[in-house]
């Protein structure tokens, strides 16, 4: 089995989650930590976990995915 799919790059965004870092009550304090990288698509509501770095890709960019069955 084998898919390729072409789309355009939408955005490229650093998602975050908010998390607790100490205290209770008015005193709690939160942070904001990295999710990491995504790529969103043009074509559809879809985005892509890219890993923790920052990908070379930036919105306009057309890319290629690929997906295979490998066992």
């Amino acid at each position: 089995m084998r898919l390729v799919s072409y789309e355009t790059v939408k955005s490229v965004e650093q998602r975050t989650r908010q998390k607790w870092c100490g205290g209770v009550g008015k005193e709690a304090k939160f942070c904001f930590v990295s999710e990491g990288w995504w790529v969103c698509f043009a074509s559809c509501p879809g985005s892509m976990y890219v890993g923790h770095a920052e990908p070379e890709l930036k919105a306009g960019d057309k890319i290629k995915i690929s997906l295979e069955k490998v066992s």
